[in-house]
């Protein structure tokens, strides 16, 4: 039985060769089993990290772009409504508030389930994923610090 293709890895290798420098996220007490590779982005204006995983079923490629800024709990209402409306008019993802740790973060997904994609495409999809990732958090990141950080 074939191994199904793990986009991680072409993701990896692409920041590899890019010669960025990430980190394996491991889930606790199972260090073998890797479930998403983190980087700090220096493409943004304030300090966010970017975090890509993967999703078996159906096979998707996700990437959560993580605002370095912490929101007050008593602020959750009137930023939930905020990333509401940003939300409706959003084409490319969604803002979500992290109820528990109460950090901000815009979340892509690229369903792939069914396709044979080259690395290249890979490539590419990973830098179409950031360019937006970037846009967001150099457009809503600083507006939200500024705003509502702790």
């Amino acid at each position: 039985m074939d191994k199904p293709k793990s986009l991680l890895n072409d993701v990896s290798s692409f920041l590899l060769k890019r010669g960025e420098e990430f980190e394996w996220i491991t889930m606790p007490g199972d260090p073998g089993d890797r479930i998403g590779l983190a980087y700090v982005q220096f493409d943004t204006s304030l300090p966010c990290s970017f975090m890509f995983t993967e999703v078996q079923k159906p096979l998707t490629l996700v990437l959560d772009v993580l605002f370095a800024s912490r929101i007050a709990a008593q602020d959750y209402a009137e930023v939930g409504l905020l990333l509401q409306s940003l939300n409706a008019d959003q084409p490319h993802g969604s803002f979500m508030l992290d109820m528990e740790a109460g950090y901000v973060y815009f979340r892509q997904t690229l369903v792939v389930e069914g396709l044979d994609l080259s690395g290249e495409q890979v490539a590419n999809a990973v830098r179409n994923m950031e360019a937006t990732g970037v846009d967001m958090a150099n457009k809503y990141a600083d507006i939200i610090s500024r705003e509502f950080s702790v």
